[in-house]
Formats: structure tokens, sequence, C-alpha cells
């Protein structure tokens, strides 16, 4: 919690309050245009930190850019990196993804270990927390949970979370599942027009 409010001060202190995110495909992008002719991902590495400049970059997957030697994603790292020197006073880059291979992503390259050295671990949703999140979904998208339904869904939930390995993406997993429940029941739905469609049954959670 104390990084979180040196972050929240350094934020406060900036020019601006932007908050540009980047992630694996704005690199993807950068290196072919709509007629697939090459371009340098440098250019729209350049257009996002121009974008930043003055508030915070968010790079999101991190470990991505640099996944397999790829020289677009060390190429778009090492003008982050430069950007971060020139713009020291009025720029924030956080990098964020899964622990490990975050580890072999800052200690990929001397650069990025002696800019980024102020760590923030959050800890994965409780099974219970989990459950929550797929209520909030069926109250978003005016959904209601049968009886059985409520019993299966906090089921498969549980289960989720206690066989959980490193990868596991907290509330996007959670989100998968209620996508793929509201496509069951999209279907069910499809040959019984009679059934309450704002009501999701336990038959929807089959796989």
């Amino acid at each position: 919690m104390h990084e979180c409010r040196r972050l929240r001060q350094s934020w406060n202190s900036l020019s601006d309050n932007q908050f540009v995110i980047a992630h694996q495909q704005h690199k993807v992008r950068a290196g072919y245009t709509r007629h697939n002719h090459a371009r340098s991902p440098d250019n729209a590495t350049k257009e996002k930190i121009k974008e930043a400049i003055g508030g915070i970059l968010f790079i999101d997957e991190a470990y991505t850019f640099v996944k397999d030697g790829n020289d677009f994603g060390q190429e778009a790292i090492d003008t982050v990196l430069k950007a971060m020197e020139d713009n020291r006073e009025d720029f924030i880059v956080i990098v964020a993804g899964y622990p490990d291979p975050m580890k072999k992503f800052i200690n990929s390259n001397p650069g990025l270990k002696s800019r980024f050295n102020k760590y923030i671990y959050f800890p994965d949703y409780s099974a219970e927390e989990l459950v929550e999140i797929f209520l909030s979904m069926c109250q978003k998208y005016d959904y209601k949970l049968s009886d059985d339904a409520k019993i299966i869904m906090r089921e498969k939930i549980y289960n989720m979370e206690a066989t959980k390995d490193s990868e596991f993406a907290n509330a996007r997993e959670v989100r998968n599942l209620f996508e793929s429940v509201i496509t069951r029941q999209a279907n069910r739905i499809a040959l019984q027009p009679w059934a309450d469609i704002t009501v999701l049954q336990s038959i929807d959670f089959d796989e």
C-alpha cells in the first residue's frame, strides 16, 4: 500500500492525468500497414509515448514484447526506456503481467532492471470474490440465475479457483465462463422460444 500511495503522489505531480494503455496488439500492428508493407514498430511506439507524455503509459503483459527474442518488441522496449530517461520528470511507465514471466522480462535487459525497481503484487481473487464478479455480470446484463444454476455456478467457480495454475486470469476466467453460459443459453432459447430469456438455468452451465 505504501508503494501505491507513492505512485499516486507521483501521478499527482504530472502535468496531465491521462492514462494510456499499450499491449501486444499495438506491437503487432506496428509491423505492417493495412497494405502489408513493412513499417517500423518504432514509429508506433513513439506515437503511444507521445500520447502518454504528461501522464502514465501502462503496458499490459509487458513480457510479450520480448518473447522469443522478438526484435520488434525489443526495439519498442528500447524506445520506451529512452523516453523514460528523456522525460523522467513528466512521464510514468507501469508494466504489468504474471509474476514469473515478469521476472524474466525485467531480468532480460539491464536497462529494465535499473528503471523498474518498484513492485506491487496483487493477490488473486478468492473464490467468493469470483462468485461476486459473476453475479455482478449477471446484474449488469439483466440476467437472473435459477436456484439450481446458482449452485452449479458456485461449484464451477470454486473448482476453477482450487485448480488454478500460475497463469490463472482471475476476472477474465469468470468473464469467459459467463460468456460461454450466455452462448449456451441463447442456443437453448432458440429451441425453446417460450423460455424466459432473462433466466440462466443449470443446463446452461453444461459444457
